[in-house]
C-alpha cells in the first residue's frame, strides 16, 4: 500500500508484505516486512495497493532505489531502479492516481529470517 503527493516536488512512502521464494538448491525462503520513503520530482498524486515482483531477497529490497512512477485512474505502476540503472522489480496494482513522477526512495525491510537468526545468536551466546 503506498501513497504519492508529488505536485511539482513532494514525497511518497509505501508499506508492505515481501515473501522471497527459495531458489534450487538453497533454503531462502523468508517473509516480512517492508517500509519505504522518498522524495519525487513530477507530478503524481494518489494512493494505491501494488503488488509485485523484487529480484533477489531481503537484502535486495533494503537500500536505494530510483523509482519511475506512474498512474492513470484505477491503476498504477512503479519500475525500481539501482544506482547502476539496472531495473531490481516492478509493480503494479489498482490505485486512485494520476500522474507520473521520479523517486529517491530508501527501503528498510525485517522478516522471520531475521528473527530466528537474532534467537539462535541469543541462545548460543548464553552458553
Amino acid at each position: 500500500m503506498g501513497g504519492s503527493f508529488v505536485p511539482g516536488f513532494g514525497a511518497e512512502g509505501s508499506v508492505g508484505i515481501y515473501i522471497t521464494l527459495p531458489e534450487y538448491g538453497k533454503y531462502n525462503f523468508d517473509i516480512g516486512v517492508w517500509g519505504s520513503g522518498g522524495f519525487g520530482a513530477g507530478y503524481n498524486v494518489g494512493l494505491g495497493v501494488q503488488a509485485g515482483l523484487i529480484k533477489g531477497d531481503e537484502c535486495d529490497i533494503k537500500g536505494v532505489t530510483y523509482n519511475a512512477n506512474a498512474g492513470g485512474g484505477v491503476g498504477s505502476g512503479t519500475a525500481m531502479f539501482d544506482d547502476r540503472g539496472h531495473v531490481v522489480g516492478v509493480t503494479v496494482g489498482p490505485a486512485a492516481d494520476i500522474g507520473a513522477s521520479e523517486s529517491y526512495a530508501k527501503t528498510g525491510a525485517v522478516g522471520l529470517a531475521d528473527f530466528f537468526n537474532w534467537l539462535f545468536n541469543k541462545i548460543g551466546s548464553t552458553h
